[in-house]
């Protein structure tokens, strides 16, 4: 009887230091993982979402490139395309006139910037002139691609790529002499030029000159921390006026 009344009152027993110490730590434990597998779950999704973006850029931006060289034109004011080994300049037909568009790479990015369209031969020059100053132009320029860390022009000229800023563009042609005139070989009056007779027997000596070779191709070359990008587009036909 006396054993079971002292069971009646004695107090509940609870958890020693111990226990609590060891249920602490393996609760910190796995918060620990948990929040790693949430942390790596957050950085991954990030990445990916960094990469998409990257990549809608990109395609954006070379659209736009691709779909400006498409409009090419040559107004005979200024070069219809020109690189510098810096800015890419072009003039290309607009709705409202012609255009000239930069594509440089200024700031650690790819950017692009366009001139009002221009009806008139003065103001497409004058915007020429104004964009050889990028301090000028860049409050309107579109930064396309970030990250750029260099970039290359070729063109597609005479069955071969050649670097855009090269002579490769010009090259020397002979032309046969011309026929003699009605009337040379009787010694008529077409025989005399001047005042002057040509010698029995002789003729007229093969003319040089240098010729422009049209370029049908350009291919521009993105240098990228994750690698280079290269895009090969086909130039508009007939003359674009490319100048060095």
């Amino acid at each position: 009887m006396r054993t079971a009344a002292c069971s009646r009152h004695r107090p509940p027993r609870g958890f020693t230091l111990i226990e609590v110490m060891v249920a602490l730590v393996i609760m910190a434990v796995l918060a620990g993982m948990a929040w790693r597998g949430v942390d790596a779950l957050v950085h991954s999704k990030e990445t990916a979402q960094a990469a998409t973006d990257g990549t809608l850029r990109l395609t954006a931006g070379m659209a736009q490139f691709e779909y400006d060289l498409s409009m090419l034109t040559d107004t005979g004011a200024v070069g219809a395309l020109q690189f510098d080994g810096a800015s890419l300049r072009m003039t290309r037909r607009q709705q409202d006139g012609v255009q000239l568009v930069v594509w440089t790479l200024q700031d650690g990015a790819w950017q692009r910037w366009a001139s009002p369209p221009a009806t008139r031969i003065r103001a497409i020059q004058e915007a020429w002139l104004r964009s050889q100053q990028w301090s000028a132009i860049a409050p309107q320029a579109v930064a396309v691609l970030p990250g750029v860390t260099g970039w290359q022009v070729y063109l597609f000229r005479g069955n071969a790529w050649t670097n855009a800023q090269s002579s490769a563009d010009t090259t020397t042609i002979v032309e046969p002499p011309p026929p003699p005139a009605s009337g040379a070989a009787s010694g008529g009056a077409g025989a005399v030029s001047g005042g002057a007779s040509a010698p029995d027997g002789a003729a007229s000596a093969p003319r040089a000159r240098v010729v422009t070779i049209g370029a049908t191709g350009i291919r521009i070359v993105l240098s990228l921390p994750q690698g280079d990008i290269t895009r090969e587009k086909l130039l508009p036909p007939g003359g674009t006026g490319v100048a060095n």
